[in-house]
């Protein structure tokens, strides 16, 4: 009895099925990541409190430049009070 060319072990069935797990695998995963990097950074009411304080929200990375050089301005003007209390003293 002569077998069927696809289920052979060396036979293309098994690279095919593969090959379309593979492929749905990285379709899923692609369309998780389009769909996370389409979500707003903040909500609507975060938003305006952030434009507030001039923390800038145009997309994620913005964002977190503008709180990073926020807060290395706080820490500038602590630093900067630390010196004019100890020249005081």
């Amino acid at each position: 009895m002569k077998r069927n060319r696809f289920w052979q072990s060396k036979g293309g069935f098994f690279t095919l099925m593969g090959l379309l797990l593979t492929l749905a695998i990285i379709g899923a995963i692609w369309y998780m990541a389009d769909a996370y990097s389409r979500k707003p950074s903040v909500d609507k009411e975060t938003e305006k409190l952030l434009l507030e304080q001039d923390i800038n929200t145009s997309s994620r990375q913005t964002t977190l430049d503008s709180i990073r050089k926020k807060i290395q301005g706080i820490n500038r003007k602590v630093l900067n009070r630390e010196k004019e209390i100890e020249s005081m003293r």
